[in-house]
């Protein structure tokens, strides 16, 4: 976490980039989707329900690599999707990068400037994980939460439900209230 500090405080690049690239850190941090997904992230795959904001996803495009269908937001991930946009209702959420090749090469540089050996934007998914195992999260959530398929045949026979959802969303709460740094980087 030292390191992606550091990505803040003493990255040259512009200050819209900057921010946004410290915006798609924290969605990382909380919502653990691969660096395509987070960047094709629009506005209107970000749903109201009862027990607060959702992020609906459309399919993977790729069967090997999943996603799931909707992920729970905490405060700090829906904080990081509605930051200083612009008042549009729709349309790309991360709009200073127009795919992920160029947003690679971005983050390559800016690692490089700020002097962080090894650190791959996927690294973010794995500290994700990580850190909901260490809150105590058991296996089937992060599973589901980082859009794996399940083995075997029951992957589609289990539907979830209100309870499934709740348990979704006490994960990624407990991220919130588990990694409470600097600037709503868990």
């Amino acid at each position: 976490l030292e390191a992606l500090r550091t990505i803040k405080e003493k990255n040259p690049s512009k200050r819209e980039c900057r921010e946004d690239l410290w915006r798609i850190i924290q969605v990382a941090l909380n919502v653990g989707l691969r660096e395509g997904k987070i960047l094709a992230i629009e506005r209107s795959w970000i749903k109201k329900r009862e027990d607060g904001y959702w992020l609906c996803l459309p399919p993977a495009a790729s069967r090997i690599k999943g996603n799931p269908k909707e992920v729970p937001l905490n405060r700090i991930a829906l904080r990081a999707l509605n930051e200083n946009l612009p008042s549009l209702t729709d349309g790309r959420v991360f709009r200073h990068w127009t795919n992920a090749r160029a947003f690679k090469g971005y983050w390559l540089e800016t690692v490089r400037r700020v002097g962080i050996k090894n650190l791959r934007f996927h690294d973010l998914r794995h500290t994700f994980t990580t850190r909901l195992q260490r809150l105590g999260a058991d296996y089937e959530l992060r599973q589901a939460l980082l859009g794996h398929r399940m083995p075997g045949m029951t992957a589609d026979y289990s539907h979830g439900g209100p309870e499934w959802d709740g348990r979704l969303r006490d994960a990624v709460t407990r991220l919130e209230k588990g990694y409470v740094l600097v600037d709503g980087l868990a």
